[in-house]
């Protein structure tokens, strides 16, 4: 497939996810979540500081120990800078949310965090 045609196949992909009222569905669905998945932005911080959260919901003690092993390099002392660490606590989050809400995608929780985040980080209050 020639750069022109992969960069037409990418437009079209686009196109559709918004044509198709997917991108409705899923920011519907981040607007739900966002709500909900604030703790998990706080559980994630507590584990790269070394403290084993009290399991919650779909979180067993199993689960949290295999997100341990999926990010060894935020519990080794490895990252180096702030944005290092953000990115790894922002998949750690992303695997907690995901085991709590088994039907949401990557990418949905990931955007419900990052707009959970920016809510408290400014200071917003996130109502149910």
């Amino acid at each position: 497939m020639s750069f022109k045609a992969s960069i037409a196949a990418l437009f079209h992909k686009i196109v559709n996810y918004f044509v198709s009222g997917k991108a409705q569905e899923d920011f519907e669905q981040v607007s739900i979540l966002a709500v909900q998945v604030a703790p998990f932005i706080d559980m994630a911080a507590k584990m790269a500081a070394g403290f084993l959260p009290q399991p919650m919901g779909a979180l067993t003690l199993a689960a949290i120990k295999g997100i341990e092993a999926k990010y060894p390099r935020l519990f080794d002392g490895s990252l180096n800078t702030e944005e290092e660490r953000k990115v790894f606590l922002l998949g750690v989050a992303t695997e907690l949310v995901k085991k709590q809400f088994p039907t949401v995608n990557t990418s949905v929780a990931r955007a419900a965090l990052q707009l959970a985040y920016i809510g408290e980080e400014k200071g917003a209050e996130v109502v149910a």
